[in-house]
């Protein structure tokens, strides 16, 4: 379970790592290449560690099946708060 609540943070992280989706969430917020990389950066630092934690959990064959299928599940999860309730993102 820790694998997937780390592969969402890492794709909400990777999407405010483009000035569209951080101007979505943030609109009252600049948009800088120090936050773009700061966001892509931790991203990908979260995308790693949770392929580690599903690895560690189901070992190597299993645990990357797995990962893919909540990086899946993420990211489509993702899409669809964007395109629908970016606004609802505001509150957290």
């Amino acid at each position: 379970m820790t694998g997937f609540f780390l592969t969402i943070l890492g794709v909400c992280a990777l999407s405010l790592g483009m000035k569209r989706h951080f101007l979505q969430v943030f609109p009252a917020l600049r948009f800088s290449r120090a936050r773009q990389y700061t966001a892509r950066f931790a991203g990908a630092l979260l995308l790693i560690a949770a392929a580690f934690a599903c690895v560690s959990d189901a070992g190597v064959g299993l645990g990357l099946t797995i990962y893919v299928a909540y990086l899946n599940l993420a990211a489509f999860g993702l899409a669809l708060v964007l395109a629908w309730r970016a606004s609802s993102l505001r509150e957290f």
